[in-house]
């Protein structure tokens, strides 16, 4: 997949893990159709990322908008989407490197009584993604327990 078209980017330059950030924007009626906000951040090591985006509109409004979806690109390489951008989560971003939140909105006029802006807030966070424990490991920490069970039977006949 080819890197994504951003109508704003928005450089946080890293997000640790661990990080978090906090994010958002506004539109008027001049900024009517669809945006595709990024948001650019780097990682130094694996990690597991998780957030959130609520829609900021108000009752009644000539304007709305709908988030209809949350990418997250490491290069340009798509890893994940979520179309229900109320909570995302990507876990196991394998390797540190360069990623970008990408978030789609559709701005559109409603009927209503009054206009005013409208837009988006939300966040993410990333934590130190656990390591994933070697076969070589699990092989030697069952022998472990075999001999422990050994030992203590062999301590119960005695």
């Amino acid at each position: 997949m080819a890197a994504p078209s951003c109508n704003s980017t928005t450089d946080w330059v890293t997000l640790g893990p661990p990080g978090l950030e906090l994010f958002g924007k506004s539109f008027t009626a001049a900024t009517n159709g669809t945006h595709h906000d990024c948001y650019t951040f780097s990682l130094s090591s694996a990690a597991t990322s998780f957030g959130g985006v609520l829609e900021i509109n108000t009752l009644f409004n000539k304007l709305d908008i709908d988030v209809t979806k949350v990418s997250l690109f490491r290069d340009s390489a798509l890893v994940g989407e979520d179309s229900d951008p109320l909570t995302f989560s990507f876990a196991s971003l394998l390797s540190g490197g360069a990623y970008t939140l990408m978030i789609d909105s559709i701005v559109s006029r409603d009927p209503g009584l009054w206009s005013v802006p409208v837009g988006y807030a939300g966040m993410i966070a990333t934590t130190i993604a656990a390591p994933v424990p070697e076969p070589a490991l699990l092989g030697l920490v069952l022998a472990g327990l075999v001999g422990v069970g050994a030992a203590a039977a062999r301590r119960g006949k005695a």
